[in-house]
């Protein structure tokens, strides 16, 4: 559990075990604290690498808008910082992006890349669903936002499995979504993903994908 600083700008982040190093990038509501359940696993035998992307968990919140690019040069620092010149990636959603274009700037730094629930770009489609998860922000709890962001992010069949589940996940998220601070980051990192689009770079990544 450390920190550092970018571009004077506070960032958060874990290490766990030894070997070869995996770096573990969040989806848009996620934090390091997501991965509790697989820190043991995943660090038995790798060093493990879990990072708070900026406007999330416990790294700043940042006052201005920005873009996908302003993660990737912090990631980048990040290795500097800790020493780790070259190791695997895994992203999921928002962090899959984020992953993606790293693997395209700093090649030489991937050695392998896995993407979860990824997209090359956001479409017209995923746009408009942001819009409709920055309106959601506006309403006075996080009841609106948890309703409108999480079952879609889920199959029917494994929401009818794991209703239980779900219902102890709403408990927990909806007081969270409901704070002003993580309101405004969420927004600011939705924005972020507006006009990414890579679809016509996807062929250089030369790593393991």
């Amino acid at each position: 559990m450390a920190e550092f600083i970018f571009e004077n700008k506070k960032v958060y982040y874990e290490t766990y075990g030894q070997g070869q190093p995996i770096l573990l990038l969040n989806g848009i509501m996620m934090s390091t604290a997501s991965w509790n359940a697989f820190k043991r696993s995943f660090s038995a035998a790798n060093k493990l690498i879990l990072v708070d992307l900026l406007d999330q968990g416990k790294s700043q919140r940042l006052n201005e808008e920005y873009k996908h690019s302003l993660q990737v040069n912090m990631l980048n620092a990040l290795l500097e910082h800790i020493d780790e010149p070259v190791l695997n990636i895994v992203g999921i959603s928002y962090g899959s992006a984020i992953g993606l274009q790293f693997a395209l700037k700093y090649p030489a730094n991937v050695r392998r890349l896995v993407v979860f629930n990824g997209a090359g770009r956001t479409s017209k489609w995923l746009t408009e669903i942001g819009w409709a998860w920055n309106e959601a922000l506006k309403l006075p709890d996080g009841k609106g936002y948890y309703y409108t962001t999480i079952p879609p992010i889920y199959s029917t069949r494994f929401y009818d499995e794991h209703y239980e589940w779900m219902k102890k996940r709403a408990q927990k998220l909806i007081p969270y979504f409901g704070t002003q601070h993580v309101k405004e980051s969420l927004k600011r990192l939705t924005l972020s993903s507006e006009g990414y689009d890579i679809t016509d770079k996807l062929f250089n990544i030369k790593c393991k994908t």
